[in-house]
């Protein structure tokens, strides 16, 4: 997770700083913090991640981001 305004390194680049591709995919997530409760994130590409460069992202609150990237 990561709040407005800090770094999201995926393969050593921050997600906030690239331009982020739709992948007009879903994927539902529980919170981490509160696992009842669950969360739909878009799924997104930035060309500018070395290796697959694919991720799920949402804010999950005001300011507060959450990040899922594949195993």
């Amino acid at each position: 997770m990561a709040e407005d305004g800090e770094a999201f390194l995926l393969d050593g680049t921050d997600l906030f700083s690239v331009i982020w591709l739709s992948q007009r995919e879903s994927i539902t997530v529980a919170h981490p913090q509160h696992p009842e409760l669950r969360h739909s994130l878009s799924v997104w590409s930035a060309d500018e991640v070395a290796g697959q460069g694919r991720f799920a992202a949402g804010e999950l609150s005001a300011g507060v981001w959450a990040f899922f990237v594949p195993e």
